[in-house]
């Protein structure tokens, strides 16, 4: 059952959302997701407590025995996901949140990422070498790009990896480690989001806003945000964009970009991620809090 709104929720601009649930995890989280499939949402906090909730129930949680969290990914099918722990180790988890296995690489991980049905990872170093495991642990491809890419998206309909870096660049990788394209970036980005096809890139590029592109890397646009945009996740059409700002401003958009609804959120966001219609979206504070809210 939605809870009954706080009154930052209905004081903000456009059609109000539900709050469906919200949780606070006792210490900040370190990665948020969803199962595109089933709409069931996982999360992880720094200590190693794994959090998930179907797509209309409360959330339960389990102790991983992982500690030092730092990121976290799943599969669209809800029976995988990968987690970054400390500094590069990394551990494919059944959906039972337990491990099925762990590993070190060999440098610092900035991102990790799960292919939609689960058959392969990804992580991307400091070192900038990107490297795609399959769900054996076997390392099947590595490659090499001119900035670490601090941000990871498998597409579902195309076997592609995209990624951004921090620092200016925006690519494609196939699963055998070699480019699609390239394109240099002239502004630093807090996240990347995708349709499901890659056909619609989003990345949230403060200052210069929310930067939109098509499937070659070409620039296609910017959308008009108040703020400085921190944080972007779309639905699997991107006929629905979720945005939060570093001045604490949420935003749900149509495709087109006009406003569904604008808010002002009670902490900082830290995670955000859209579900794969975009009639819900789950958002993370630095506090620790979670919120799910509905159109």
């Amino acid at each position: 059952m939605a809870q009954t709104p706080p009154g930052w929720l209905t004081q903000g601009r456009g059609r109000t959302p539900g709050l469906a649930w919200r949780f606070a995890s006792d210490v900040p989280l370190a990665g948020l997701d969803i199962a595109a499939e089933s709409g069931a949402v996982f999360a992880a906090n720094e200590s190693g407590r794994l959090y998930r909730a179907a797509s209309h129930g409360q959330p339960g949680s389990l102790s991983t025995g992982i500690t030092r969290l730092r990121r976290l990914a799943w599969s669209a099918t809800g029976e995988t996901g990968v987690v970054l722990a400390e500094d590069s180790r990394i551990s494919l988890l059944s959906d039972r949140l337990l491990p099925l296995w762990q590993m070190t690489l060999p440098e610092p991980v900035l991102d990790v990422a799960i292919e939609p049905r689960g058959q392969y990872l990804a992580a991307a170093m400091t070192n900038g070498r990107t490297w795609i495991l399959d769900r054996n642990r076997r390392r099947v491809a590595s490659c090499e790009t001119v900035r670490p890419l601090r941000y990871l998206q498998f597409l579902t309909t195309e076997p592609t990896l995209l990624g951004a870096g921090e620092y200016g660049l925006l690519c494609a990788l196939n699963l055998d480690g070699t480019s699609q394209w390239a394109e240099k970036l002239w502004s630093n980005a807090g996240a990347l989001s995708a349709s499901y096809d890659g056909r619609q890139i989003f990345l949230a590029a403060f200052s210069y806003g929310l930067q939109a592109y098509n499937q070659t890397g070409s620039s296609v646009g910017s959308f008009v945000v108040e703020g400085n945009p921190n944080l972007v996740s779309v639905s699997h059409n991107a006929q629905r964009i979720a945005v939060t700002t570093l001045e604490r401003q949420f935003l749900l958009l149509n495709g087109d970009g006009s406003l569904i609804w604008q808010g002002e959120l009670p902490g900082d966001p830290t995670l955000l991620r859209c579900d794969a219609t975009g009639d819900a979206v789950v958002c993370g504070l630095a506090s620790g809090e979670v919120l799910r809210l509905t159109w």
